[in-house]
């Protein structure tokens, strides 16, 4: 405030005006560079972009589409145990897949006439069938057992997380629709997919004796030296 007085003092108050709207329209200008840089880097790897109103096309998509198709084939954990990295990348791909697969169902679900409870009880049933769908496929990919089981452990307190936002925004009374709910809920998603990396990491890194010299996919998993 004591800058914004001396810029008064100094300019008047057309000097001033002209500052805030100069500065106003940096901003601007910064935002829309990075969304512009933003679009080109999205259009080189393939991501759609639209409309937020229209959750089929929520940033979360677009933000798992790129880990599908870049982050994951070019994760360099285990370097040196290529077996090893084939289980956790293998695992991490099976989970976003399914996950946003679920989502997408959400996304293209007529969902205006619910009412803010029915809202909490579809979304919370909707998530549980993508964990367990997750779980199936990744038995059906070949992941040992232990695998899916540590990396569910891992992955517990993010998941409760997930659910407990969703009550949360189910019980508040800030959003106009189910369709700013899911958004939000959406957001939430796409921070657990986040945290899905590390949580395969130590789960991978933690199953040393127990996985090591096991068949992967017709290949012998590596020992790792902690």
């Amino acid at each position: 405030m004591e800058i914004f007085g001396k810029l008064l003092l100094e300019f008047g108050w057309p000097g001033f005006i002209a500052f805030l709207l100069l500065g106003i329209g940096a901003i601007f200008a910064m935002q829309w560079i990075k969304q512009f840089k933003f679009k080109k880097t999205a259009e080189k790897s393939g991501i759609q972009l639209g409309n937020e109103s229209d959750l089929r096309y929520h940033v979360l998509f677009s933000t798992a589409q790129y880990r599908l198709t870049v982050e994951l084939p070019n994760l360099d954990i285990f370097p040196d145990k290529p077996v090893r990295q084939q289980v956790m990348t293998d695992l991490l791909r099976v989970y976003l897949k399914s996950i946003m697969d679920g989502c997408k169902e959400v996304a293209s679900s007529d969902m205006k006439g619910w009412s803010a409870e029915r809202w909490s009880i579809e979304m919370t049933n909707r998530l549980s069938t993508m964990i367990s769908v997750a779980n199936n496929n990744a038995r059906a990919e070949g992941i040992p057992d232990i695998v899916i089981t540590k990396f569910s452990r891992w992955a517990n307190p993010s998941i409760d997380m997930l659910f407990s936002y969703v009550e949360m925004i189910g019980n508040s009374n800030i959003y106009s629709s189910n369709v700013a709910r899911t958004n939000t809920m959406f957001l939430v998603v796409n921070l657990l997919m986040s945290t899905m990396l590390g949580d395969a990491e130590r789960s991978i890194k933690h199953l040393n004796g127990d996985i090591t010299g096991k068949l992967y996919k017709g290949q012998l998993i590596e020992p790792i030296n902690h």
